[in-house]
């Protein structure tokens, strides 16, 4: 009681006459620190944890998990995720979603290598490795 402390107010009720604070809203939110360096079209590596009857769960590093919905894990249509995945597998998974506010990160298998990122997945390879095989012959002094 007394103690002066900084809050966000997060709603007003006029009926009840009340009003909600949060001390926490004000604090970053560490989920969003950890999912910084990851972008919607990255490739990623991801351990599958979960399987559901509507996907798996695979988590990208330490309780970072995405969802592979079961529409995104193969071009076929599949009954159960059992079909196409295991447990304790790791994937290289394409992350297609990000929602911040649900704190959800959307990814599929069936995308990983699709022409719709091939653009995206060669620029990464050119920052990465700072030249192209082409770019070998031409001056090895890079």
């Amino acid at each position: 009681m007394g103690q002066e402390v900084k809050v966000k107010v997060i709603n007003v009720d006029r009926e009840k006459k009340r009003i909600g604070l949060s001390i926490r809203a004000l604090v970053d939110d560490p989920w969003m620190s950890r999912v910084d360096k990851f972008s919607v079209g990255q490739l990623v590596e991801g351990v599958i944890t979960r399987l559901t009857k509507f996907g798996a769960f695979a988590r990208l590093e330490g309780d970072i998990e995405g969802l592979i919905h079961i529409s995104e894990m193969a071009d076929h249509r599949i009954d159960h995720p059992k079909e196409v995945l295991k447990e304790g597998e790791v994937h290289t998974l394409r992350i297609i979603r990000i929602d911040a506010d649900q704190h959800r990160i959307g990814l599929s298998l069936r995308k990983v290598n699709s022409g719709q990122y091939a653009d995206r997945d060669y620029k990464k390879l050119i920052e990465e490795y700072g030249h192209t095989e082409s770019d070998e012959g031409e001056n090895p002094a890079k």
